[in-house]
């Protein structure tokens, strides 16, 4: 019998309340279930999102690598309970997008190429439980998956859309220093944009600094997660 090769190792974040871990096929059924609350959708301007879309929206994100997603784990849970799904209070994601000056752009070539990064954040769990508000969990994960964006991606800048009627959010990116851009009354949300420079590189990595900050490997193991590497 062929003896079976080692465990896959994935990139993980880690700050002092948060695991940031990949979006596994065992936690589709559990992020679907989220969707099903219509106050969640509203905020996040999302539709619902059933098991076989949820799927799909799996299968898109684990391979194509203009699109990063991290499913966020209360870090204390999961080292209570040692399970990934147990632990799930949300998600955050990347997407780059790119623009390319048209007239410098050849067949097979990328010319003047410039990358931003529309950056996505629910935590879901604060619609259902009260012990997580007030934690500053959505801060954590923005300014993680910010400082995630500014040492592995060379992006100019980080965007968001959100819904008009999502005042926690608008005053979360605020605070960080986005601005805003335009406003959309058609579609109802915000257009916001952080500049990426030496400054707010700064900025940033001593924000996340305070925030225990830290990339790490994981294992897979089944349906867990463990720590392998710090």
């Amino acid at each position: 019998m062929e003896k079976a090769g080692p465990e896959p190792a994935v990139t993980s974040l880690r700050t002092s309340d948060l695991l940031f871990v990949p979006f596994g096929e065992h936690m589709i059924a559990k992020y679907s279930e989220w969707f099903a609350d219509p106050y969640l959708r509203k905020m996040t301007s999302t539709e619902s999102l059933n098991l076989a879309e949820a799927t799909k929206a799996q299968a898109l994100w684990a391979s194509d690598p203009e699109r990063i997603m991290f499913i966020l784990l209360d870090r204390a849970t999961f080292q209570t309970k040692e399970n990934d799904v147990a632990s799930m209070i949300g998600d955050v994601n990347l997407v780059t997008k790119r623009n390319f000056d048209a007239e410098s752009f050849f067949p097979g070539e990328v010319a003047n190429e410039e990358a931003r990064a529309e950056v996505m954040l629910m935590i879901a769990v604060i619609l259902v439980d009260p012990d997580y508000r007030g934690r500053k969990l959505g801060r954590q994960a923005l300014l993680s998956i910010m400082r995630f964006a500014i040492d592995s991606m060379k992006v100019s800048s980080i965007e968001a859309n959100i819904s008009q009627d999502n005042a926690p959010s608008l005053k979360l990116f605020n605070s960080i220093g986005f601005v805003i851009e335009h406003t959309s009354d058609v579609f109802g949300e915000i257009s916001l944009r952080f500049d990426i420079n030496k400054e707010s590189k700064t900025k940033i990595r001593d924000l996340t600094d305070q925030l225990d900050y830290h990339v790490e490997t994981l294992v897979k193991h089944s349906k867990d997660l463990r720590v392998v590497e710090q």
